[in-house]
């Protein structure tokens, strides 16, 4: 069970808002924010922010672990 799932998220909520997941190797599961992934948001979660022309400009995460390397 995925984070967000245990929160209460079924998929298709999961899907539209594009959320996602960032390993401790910095691999996404969201193509489109790779390049603003760095070490701080390695074994997060990850909330992708779009400008009004879908197009994403940032990332916001919530680590998933107090220690995460």
């Amino acid at each position: 069970m995925s984070y967000f799932e245990q929160r209460g998220l079924n998929e298709e909520t999961i899907k539209t808002f594009s959320l996602g997941y960032c390993d401790t190797s910095g691999y996404t599961t969201i193509p489109e924010v790779s390049s603003f992934i760095d070490i701080r948001f390695y074994h997060s979660a990850l909330f992708p922010i779009y400008d009004l022309y879908g197009k994403a400009i940032s990332v916001s995460a919530r680590p998933l672990s107090k220690n995460p390397l």
